[in-house]
This record gives structure tokens, C-alpha cells and sequence, in this order.
């Protein structure tokens, strides 16, 4: 090989390199955003899961009188996650 074959050669391969690792970053970031899409949708979820079990409680309160400790029950929401809803009825006056 010639040097100049072997500086053309050089330059393609460092061509060809670049390109490859600018097309993996590429796909490491769309990776990243997926992730990122699939983690915030899974946070959304709880997150309305759990407004909607706290206006459950507050409408069974409401309509049915039934203290929050009744209205967990006649929800079947389990023991671990009883104090966070209690904790956010007295933040917002419902309970005393």
C-alpha cells in the first residue's frame, strides 16, 4: 500500500469511525428517551392511581358519612399506604 492509498485508507476509516459512533450515541439517547418516556408514564400511573383513591375516600366520606378509617376499609386499601392518605385528608381540612 502505497502512502497515499494508506492516507486515503486512514481517512475513510476515521470517516467511517466517526460516523459509527455518532449513529451509537444516536441510539444510546433514543435508548435514554424511552426509558425516560416509559418511567414517567409508570410515575403518572401511581400518581393518578393514588388521586383517585384519595377522591374516593373523600366521596365515600362525604356522601355515606363514613370516618376515613371506614372509608379505607370499604375500600380495601391496604395498611402500607393508610397514613400517606390520612396525612394528605388532614392537610386538606377533612379530617381534624
Amino acid at each position: 500500500m502505497t502512502q497515499v492509498e494508506r492516507m486515503i485508507f486512514d481517512e475513510a476509516l476515521d470517516k467511517a469511525w466517526g460516523q459509527a459512533m455518532k449513529e451509537g450515541k444516536k441510539a444510546e439517547e433514543e435508548e435514554g428517551r424511552k426509558e425516560g418516556r416509559k418511567e414517567g408514564k409508570r410515575e403518572g400511573e401511581k400518581l393518578g392511581a393514588a388521586k383517585a383513591e384519595l377522591l374516593s375516600i373523600k366521596n365515600l366520606m362525604s356522601t355515606m358519612k363514613l370516618t376515613p378509617e371506614q372509608a379505607m376499609n370499604a375500600l380495601k386499601i391496604p395498611a402500607a399506604n393508610r397514613q400517606k392518605y390520612l396525612a394528605k385528608l388532614a392537610k386538606n381540612n377533612h379530617i381534624h
